[in-house]
C-alpha cells in the first residue's frame, strides 16, 4: 500500500507557544511543518525548498508579512498563503489579499485548525477576494459573507461576533 504524501507547509511565527502549539495541531492532522520565527529566514527557506502552502505571522520584530506575501506568490503563483494574524482589521486582511494570500484567519483560531489548513490545501486555487471595509465582508467569486453592521457594538458581544465572521475560508 502506497501512502500518500504529507503536505509540507511553511510556518512564520515568532511567538514560541503559539509556533509549538501549531506544529503540534498541524502535524496530529498529518501535516508537516517547517517553523521559521523570521521574514528573512522565512524568505531565504521558500527559495531552498518547495511548500505545499505558506502559513503566516502578520507583525513580528522584523516588520508585516505583506511584502512576504507579495514576494511569495510570485515565487508560487498557485501555492495557498494564509495570514494567520491577530491583526484583525479590515484593513490589514485587505492588505493581505492584495499582496496574495489566499485565506485569513485570525487568532486564536476557534476551530480545527489542522481541517481548515487541510481543507484550504485541498481547495488550492486562491479566489479574488475583497474585503469591505464599512461593512467588514468578505466577497469572493462564490460566496458573500454577510455584513457585520448589525452585530451588537457592546464589547462583551462585539468580540464574540467578531471570532465567528473573520476566519473567511469556506467549509
Amino acid at each position: 500500500m502506497i501512502s500518500p504524501v504529507q503536505p509540507f507547509i511553511l510556518f512564520l511565527e515568532d511567538d514560541q507557544d503559539t509556533r509549538e502549539m501549531v506544529h503540534l495541531t498541524l502535524d496530529l492532522a498529518g501535516i508537516r511543518v517547517h517553523s521559521v520565527t523570521t521574514r528573512a529566514d522565512a524568505w531565504t527557506i521558500a527559495l531552498e525548498n518547495e511548500f505545499n502552502l505558506y502559513l503566516l505571522d502578520g507583525k513580528l520584530p522584523d516588520g508585516e508579512s505583506f511584502q512576504l506575501c507579495a514576494d511569495l506568490r510570485e515565487i508560487a503563483p498557485e501555492k495557498p498563503i494564509v495570514f494567520y494574524s491577530a491583526l484583525a482589521f479590515p484593513n490589514d486582511m485587505q492588505r493581505a489579499f492584495d499582496a496574495g494570500a489566499t485565506a485569513y484567519l485570525k487568532k486564536p483560531f476557534e476551530g480545527d485548525l489542522g481541517a481548515e489548513i487541510n481543507e484550504i490545501l485541498r481547495a488550492g486555487k486562491r479566489p479574488e477576494t475583497k474585503v469591505d471595509e464599512d461593512n467588514w465582508w468578505i466577497e469572493d467569486s462564490v460566496q458573500i459573507i454577510e455584513p457585520a453592521n448589525y452585530f451588537p457594538r457592546t464589547d462583551e458581544t462585539y468580540q464574540n461576533v467578531a471570532d465567528n465572521v473573520i476566519p473567511f475560508v469556506k467549509r
